[in-house]
């Protein structure tokens, strides 16, 4: 749209909506957010949770040992994520070991973004039936197990709000990388 700039939001989907201080809070994305050349919403999936004590977890559906993300609350933080984009089709991303490796194309990719659902895994991962219908795509950031997908998520977020304009003192910083 005409006169209008492009500030992309970023949703994430976690159990530990705390750590995401981290990243919202200091150094270069801090600044990127607290400035307003993007923008981030965490979600807490717990609050989606109708279980008493907010339970998210069971037995995998299919079988298997350990537990996985249940898809009752995890369908509804995923819609609630997307609409806090203003988007109702924002891509979802399941950060998991499973997934294409992260590297700078993709990171480009999802810097020209207006809108990105990034979903946090835990203990054996989310129950495939989420995986099928929701998500868009799977993102590994390396080849090694993580407890969780929050650090991971934090990782691709730095590396793309560091491309958006705005975000870095200097604008040939990021021209000037060895990726570039």
């Amino acid at each position: 749209m005409a006169g209008e700039s492009f500030v992309p939001h970023y949703s994430v989907v976690t159990i530990f909506p705390g750590m995401f201080s981290a990243i919202s809070g200091y150094g270069v994305t801090g600044r990127a957010f607290k400035s307003g050349v993007c923008r981030l919403s965490v979600h807490n999936l717990r609050d989606y949770s109708s279980d008493i004590r907010k339970q998210v977890d069971d037995r995998p559906f299919g079988g298997g040992s350990g537990m996985v993300i249940t898809p009752g609350p995890l369908s509804l933080a995923l819609r609630a994520a997307q609409e806090s984009t203003g988007c109702t089709e924002a891509p979802i991303v399941y950060l998991t070991p499973q997934g294409r490796k992260f590297n700078h194309s993709m990171c480009l990719r999802f810097s020209q973004l207006s809108s990105v659902v990034f979903l946090c895994g835990r203990y054996e991962g989310i129950d495939q039936r989420i995986i099928d219908r929701y998500v868009t795509e799977e993102v590994s950031i390396g080849d090694y197990i993580l407890t969780g997908g929050d650090l991971a998520v934090m990782v691709v977020l730095d590396a793309v709000v560091r491309l958006l304009p705005g975000s870095l003192g200097d604008p040939d910083s990021v021209r000037h990388e060895s990726f570039s």
